[in-house]
């Protein structure tokens, strides 16, 4: 299903605290796609959504007045690694299955060759995630490792969870 209301991607804010936290404290209490502690207090939620370093930013997807999805990029390591990228991605669950995480990635993608990154890596994309490699890798992105059993879910069930990558090289920038 494609999106009814244009989606409107910009860079986070303060006024956006709340409804960036409520998607977060969907993905901590699903506790089956983020390496979150169950009990992470809401400052960490949105200083992880809205990191303040240099070369990383934080930014809404918004249908309306409504903040439907939530991107974080940052560096995936610092120093002589420091221009490989690593991003997180949330969507609110009501707005799952429309195109969000899609629109999200792409936007990504440019943000990051913006930034200067020339390659971008996902460091736990969980195996039962079956929605999201199927996105990742439709964006050019692949599975360069595994992890067996790296990941429990909130049952107690270990999974694999996969290590992502793909050049920036040849994407436009914003």
């Amino acid at each position: 299903m494609l999106l009814t209301s244009a989606l409107q991607i910009r860079p986070i804010a303060d006024q956006d605290r709340a409804e960036v936290l409520e998607i977060a404290r969907e993905l901590v209490t699903a506790a089956d796609t983020y390496a979150f502690e169950p009990d992470i207090d809401d400052e960490s939620l949105w200083r992880y959504w809205n990191p303040q370093e240099p070369r990383s930013g934080g930014y809404v997807a918004s249908m309306g007045q409504k903040v439907v999805g939530v991107f974080v990029i940052k560096p995936n390591h610092p120093g002589p690694a420091g221009h490989v990228a690593n991003a997180s991605y949330a969507v609110g669950v009501r707005a799952r299955g429309r195109g969000v995480g899609r629109q999200m990635g792409e936007a990504s993608l440019r943000c990051a060759v913006e930034l200067g990154y020339l390659a971008m890596q996902f460091n736990i994309v969980i195996s039962t995630n079956q929605a999201a490699i199927r996105l990742w890798e439709s964006m050019g992105f692949q599975i360069v490792g595994t992890i067996p059993r790296g990941f429990r879910h909130k049952d107690g069930r270990l999974v694999d969870h996969h290590i992502m990558h793909r050049s920036l090289l040849g994407v436009s920038g914003v």
